[in-house]
């Protein structure tokens, strides 16, 4: 129905409900503004609302009409979306048409609409008649939709309405369609005509394109040619010209005297041999160093060379490292480097007195890693009777020039008060130092420092990131710190799955505190199946680790050198578990310092 067509007086409810008594079907045409200007006329009378309110209530079938571009198609609204009165919109069988598919779509909603007649009417004689000329009435409709972008159902109403007492729809007039038909068929042939032009105009450009690329190419093979020409001439009268001068020197040659030639050829071959003798002796030098280099320098050493990534003083080769780094301390006996990593091959045979000389002759050639050794020897009591107090100078010496192992070394005397005053704030100043620096053992110190509220208030949170660092750099110990942090859920969601992953990746490392919780994880059952021999077989590899932080292949290692293993976290197995037989292994506390 058509509200600007109704005379003065006429009452637009009753005439509503009067067309509404004829109308078995109601097409609601919804654009990509329909919500829009449907929320639009919140507060003031919306007449298109009222005819879908009127439709719903009276069962009218009403068929939601969705029109657009393909991939760019509106939405049916939400229920919740609209008025009450008209919600049930959303119930009924929505169909879409499409801009690119727009007679297929038409076609197969005027089916639609046929079927709908056929079922809720009896056959009558002029039914075809109706059906196509509302079936046309909605081609035309939608056609000047796509034509003139109506897709506010609302302005197509107030145009189209009235054509047929049996189906509401939005068009009224066959002319409008038959105009609209025509110019889509003139633009469409338009359209082609562009098409053709657009395809004669980039075929004439690929042409040219063709023909441009082809003389180029001619061209730079005809100055290819020239070149080439020129540079076979060049050579051959450098080649003549050589050839000349090589028989005029032999002439010149032939001339000289018998002795005078041999004299020269002798000097010759002497000098020959002399200089294949300096440069076999100048490659095994090279050799030997190298080897001194690749056995045992140490990764935090900042003097060994590029392209050198050190050796954990656990998995040194000792009598290897021991013969080459002697012969290069021999062949270059100013260089600090090769003097220490001599003490470290000497350290790993266990030979400490002679370790303790070389780190301490390479400590006053420059070295801070030589100073750094000296006092582990001493903190440990290996081939030097044990003081802390002496520990803690040869560190502050490292320190000093910059050695970040000694750094964190120096705050772990300080952090348990062995030859200096107890002093969490001076350890914590030490383990920033050498986190700064890209130590990983420190990163982890300060995270247990956080993780204990050791000098700082407690922060979980804060001890978590400092281990993330340090296992993000691939630090044992700093992996079963983390893991204990999930089991226990401390500043993090309890979560067994993760510690467990954390523990196996600090396990596979060598740490044996992680191998330790792993088998505690184990023994337990926490976050996994209760598996008693898993738990042993772990807790037996922690065993045989004894006290080191790092154990080499299924065995216990040597301990660090250079680096005090950073404070651990370990759980203490199930009691009843079996433990080994007494003085087979060395044990740590909770917290992973040695007793």
């Amino acid at each position: 129905m058509d509200v600007d067509n109704l005379l003065a007086g006429q009452r637009f409810d009753r005439e509503l409900d009067r067309a509404l008594s004829q109308c078995d079907v109601l097409i609601a045409i919804l654009g990509p503004r329909w919500m829009d200007l449907l929320s639009r006329a919140e507060g003031e009378r919306d007449f298109v609302r009222d005819e879908i309110a009127a439709a719903l209530k009276r069962d009218i079938v009403v068929i939601p009409v969705l029109v657009g571009r393909e991939g760019h198609m509106p939405a049916l609204p939400q229920a919740n979306d609209l008025p009450e009165e008209i919600r049930e919109l959303v119930l009924y069988q929505k169909h879409s048409v499409s801009h690119e598919t727009f007679g297929r779509d038409t076609g197969e909603l005027i089916a639609a609409i046929a079927a709908v007649l056929r079922g809720r009417r009896p056959p009558k004689p002029v039914k075809p008649l109706l059906i196509g000329a509302g079936a046309a009435l909605v081609a035309a409709l939608l056609l000047l939709i796509y034509q003139f972008g109506l897709v506010s159902w609302m302005q197509a109403s107030r145009q189209t309405r009235g054509a047929d007492p049996h189906v509401a729809t939005v068009s009224s007039d066959a002319e409008l369609a038959k105009q609209a038909e025509d110019e889509a068929a003139q633009r469409k042939a338009e359209e082609a005509k562009k098409v053709a032009q657009e395809n004669a105009r980039r075929k004439t450009a690929e042409e040219e394109a063709r023909k441009k690329a082809a003389e180029e190419e001619a061209k730079k093979a005809a100055e290819e040619n020239a070149r080439r020409k020129a540079a076979e001439e060049e050579a051959q009268s450098k080649a003549a010209e050589e050839e000349a001068r090589k028989k005029a020197e032999e002439e010149q040659q032939r001339k000289k005297e018998e002795e005078a030639r041999k004299r020269a050829e002798d000097e010759t071959r002497k000098k020959s041999a002399q200089e294949a003798e300096a440069k076999r002796e100048s490659d095994e030098n090279a050799r030997i160093a190298d080897a001194c280099d690749r056995l045992a320098a140490s990764p935090d050493d900042s003097s060994r060379p590029a392209g050198i990534p050190g050796v954990e003083s656990t998995r040194i080769d000792g009598e290897a490292a021991w013969n080459s780094c002697s012969a290069a301390m021999t062949l270059f006996p100013d260089v600090a480097r090769f003097i220490f990593q001599a003490g470290r091959a000497a350290h790993s045979r266990r030979d400490y007195d002679r370790a303790m000389v070389l780190y301490r002759k390479a400590s006053e050639a420059g070295s801070a890693a030589g100073a750094s050794g000296a006092g582990f020897l001493y903190e440990r009591g290996l081939g030097v009777p044990q003081s802390d107090a002496e520990a803690s100078k040869w560190y502050e010496k490292a320190a000093g020039l910059g050695y970040g192992p000694a750094m964190n070394n120096l705050g772990q005397l300080y952090h348990y008060g062995r030859g200096v005053t107890q002093d969490y704030k001076e350890a914590r100043k030490w383990y920033e130092k050498a986190a700064a620096l890209g130590n990983a053992n420190a990163m982890t110190s300060l995270g247990f420092s956080y993780d204990r509220g050791a000098g700082v208030a407690q922060d979980y949170t804060e001890a978590r990131k400092w281990y993330e660092k340090a296992a993000a750099l691939g630090f044992g110990q700093a992996m079963s710190n983390l893991g204990f942090l999930y089991e226990k859920g401390r500043g993090v969601t309890q979560d067994y799955r993760e510690a467990r992953k954390w523990y196996e990746k600090g396990a596979t490392l060598g740490n044996a505190f992680a191998m330790n919780n792993l088998g505690a994880l184990y023994d337990s059952g926490a976050g996994m199946t209760q598996n008693f021999a898993e738990a042993r077989k772990w807790f037996e590899k922690h065993w045989r680790c004894g006290i080191s932080a790092t154990c080499t292949k299924e065995g216990a290692g040597l301990p660090k050198i250079v680096s005090r293993p950073a404070n651990g976290i370990r759980r203490q197995p199930t009691p009843g578990m079996r433990k080994p037989k007494e003085g087979s292994v060395l044990s740590s506390d909770s917290m992973g310092r040695p007793q």
